[in-house]
């Protein structure tokens, strides 16, 4: 549990992996000129938009296109207490069988001396930008994987 208060906060980025699930909206998504499949909700899909674009490298999107994944990604944007406050998370799914990986990234930015939505979703963009820099996509293939075969069993 986090608490954040204007007085204590300065602008700092934390990251942790967890392994929940989220509801997503899927659409097609471009970085860089490479085409991946996607999913989130529409407040981070504009939210992705206003910033230009979705922060991946070209390397990251050709394997998930090799491997009929999809990057689902959810977030927030907010202002507690005075407080900017943005998080994403982010993780893979298999096109052909819908289900999930159990590996998360998730990244939290936080700045107290600026209280607004736009900077909210500019902390948004950035804790998406380092959640899918943190993702682990071997090891979040890899539990997928074991997954998809527990479900053949």
């Amino acid at each position: 549990m986090f608490a954040f208060t204007k007085a204590g906060a300065k602008k700092y980025l934390l990251g942790f992996s967890i392994g929940a699930s989220a509801l997503f909206a899927p659409f097609a998504v471009s970085a860089a000129g490479c085409s991946f499949k996607s999913s989130a909700s529409p407040d981070m899909r504009a939210i992705v938009a206003e910033n230009g674009g979705f922060p991946i490298g070209d390397d990251m999107c050709a394997k998930l296109n090799k491997n009929n994944l999809r990057l689902d990604f959810s977030g927030m944007a907010t202002v507690l207490d005075g407080v900017s406050v943005g998080w994403a998370s982010v993780t893979i799914s298999d096109l052909r069988t819908g289900l999930t990986s159990s590996e998360h990234s998730m990244n939290t930015a936080v700045n107290a001396r600026v209280a607004s939505m736009d900077k909210a979703k500019a902390l948004t963009y950035e804790a998406l930008g380092s959640a899918v820099r943190t993702l682990d996509l071997n090891k979040a293939m890899a539990a997928l994987k074991v997954e998809i075969a527990a479900r053949k069993r």
